[in-house]
């Protein structure tokens, strides 16, 4: 990862510069390969590259800025594609027009290069951010359909004085925005980046902190937990000349919409897989080593093995996997995890996280984090990712948002059953609750129990709620009037009936699960 600020503020205060510098260096974990400034002078026209002592050696740059700047961008690089100071950011074009500070990787920069060279224009690195720069100079905003990638960035036109800032189609990368009370507006990768600013005051969200306690969800929304602090979501961005930049609105770029197939099952299958292998193949594509998170299950594992056969002869060499142990063994999954090592020859390290060890490091771990996590499970990522910088790897792949996808969980049983109810397929019905009970173990009672909730209306499943004993809207632990929160049933009765697990699985990309899953992801 990277690690990226933007800053805007129209007052031009003196402590631009120092406070950027500083929103910058929190995050230094994200970028440990080196740091550098832009800033834009609005008298001057013109952008400034600055430098300080932690910029590498050959990167041309002034050492202050220019008093009277009103726009600062600022990046921490983690170098993985083009390693030398060409890479370095923020990055202009030739003419110094167009500045970029980007957070991600575009897999398919190849072939936009070649394209965008047909078109006219020059390259002087190796990199995807040149790319991405070109691109926006040959088709604005209309080039982000074009990136097959993770990405968020800040971008800043001198020409038309436009700023634009963008995140990917599921938000992989992060990008947060916070309006200052002078009237701008601040871009950060980590929330706990707006603490230098000198107007930063942390304020509860009690709704987002709501959801948490309530629902153990977040990221469901723009919102935070932070009043004032909000996140582009997955596939928007935003677009606004200087002037309105501080009352600009997000727009969306993307949305999941997914086509109909008209094949066999097979052929699904098959389309499937050819996917899958080109997804895989693209993010091999590195100047770096790349590593897999292994942790038994079907995704990773599935990863691990079709990375063995594309890397081929050089497998043996360059393939590595880093996997979490536990010491109870219900929940230990060795045995999957070194069944895949053995069939692929991996290099494979592994580590056993501990309670003792999730207790002394819980204060650095919530700091990474910016909001509260519900899991140890994270505990157990944070190692895993830890393990693989420890020993060399600084990119590494996953089988995160499989199980949104491919209908992986449990909850998936009762809207599919309750679907099958209410569309009248009755012996269907009875095959496949039968199937789930034989296959996972699942009661008659706790079948009933799913498809109730999912067929009831909202108050009626919160009263039956708390007969059980489950959560329910307003619980007695939550002073909701201090928080200043709505009591909701969280997404109750948002399934399309028409396709209640693919809605379910929309839900779960977009909104329920994979946001929040992606976020802890990314501070490990």
């Amino acid at each position: 990862m990277c690690g990226i600020t933007g800053l805007f503020e129209p007052s031009a205060p003196s402590w631009l510069a120092n406070v950027t510098l500083a929103m910058t260096r929190i995050i230094r974990h994200r970028g440990p390969d080196g740091e550098g400034f832009a800033f834009y002078h609005p008298g001057q026209h013109e952008v400034t590259a600055v430098s300080s002592e932690q910029t590498p050696v050959g990167v041309a740059g002034q050492r202050a800025a220019p008093p009277g700047s009103i726009l600062a961008l600022g990046h921490r690089r983690l170098s993985i594609l083009d390693l030398t100071v060409a890479g370095h950011q923020p990055m202009s074009d030739q003419h110094r027009d167009v500045w970029i500070t980007f957070n991600g990787e575009i897999y398919n920069f190849a072939v936009l290069r070649a394209e965008l060279e047909s078109c006219g224009h020059f390259f002087h690195s190796g990199t995807d951010t040149e790319v991405i720069v070109a691109a926006w100079r040959e088709w604005g905003e209309s080039c982000l359909p074009r990136f097959n990638g993770m990405f968020a960035l800040v971008l800043f036109d001198r020409r038309t004085r436009q700023v634009f800032a963008a995140r990917d189609r599921f938000g992989v990368k992060p990008l947060y925005l916070w309006r200052t009370p002078a009237g701008g507006l601040a871009f950060v990768s980590e929330i706990k980046q707006l603490t230098a600013h000198p107007g930063w005051r942390a304020r509860v969200n009690g709704q987002s902190v709501y959801d948490f306690l309530n629902w153990g969800i977040s990221d469901h929304t723009a919102e935070t937990m932070f009043a004032g602090v909000t996140q582009l979501r997955g596939g928007e961005y935003l677009l606004s000349h200087l002037e309105s930049l501080s009352t600009a609105q997000p727009r969306r770029w993307y949305d999941l919409s997914p086509a109909t197939f008209t094949g066999s099952f097979a052929d699904a299958s098959e389309r499937f897989r050819e996917l899958f292998e080109d997804s895989i193949r693209l993010r091999l594509r590195a100047d770096v080593p790349v590593g897999s998170c292994l942790s038994g299950g079907l995704d990773s594992s599935s990863i691990v093995c079709t990375a063995r056969a594309q890397l081929g002869d050089r497998a043996a060499s360059v393939q590595r996997t880093f996997s979490a142990y536990s010491d109870t063994a219900r929940f230990d999954e060795r045995g999957f995890i070194e069944t895949v090592n053995a069939a692929t020859g991996a290099e494979a390290r592994n580590i056993t996280p501990d309670p003792v060890s999730l207790l002394s490091e819980l204060s650095l771990l919530a700091w990474h984090q910016d909001e509260p996590f519900g899991s140890t499970s994270i505990y157990a990522q944070w190692s895993v990712f830890r393990l693989a910088r420890a020993s060399g790897v600084v990119v590494m792949l996953d089988g995160q948002g499989a199980d949104e996808s491919l209908g992986g969980y449990h909850g998936y049983f009762g809207p599919r059953l309750a679907g099958l109810l209410r569309s009248g397929r009755w012996l269907t019905f009875r095959s496949e609750a039968a199937a789930i009970r034989s296959l996972h173990g699942q009661t008659r009672r706790a079948q009933a129990k799913s498809i109730a909730n999912e067929l009831v209306p909202p108050w009626l499943a919160d009263r039956l709620r708390g007969l059980a004993g489950r959560t329910v809207m307003s619980p007695p632990f939550l002073d909701l009037a201090r928080l200043g929160a709505v009591p909701h049933m969280l997404h109750h009765g948002s399934v399309d009936w028409r396709d209640p697990v693919r809605s379910l699985s929309r839900s779960q990309l977009t909104a329920l699960n994979l946001p929040m899953l992606l976020r802890y992801e990314d501070r490990d």
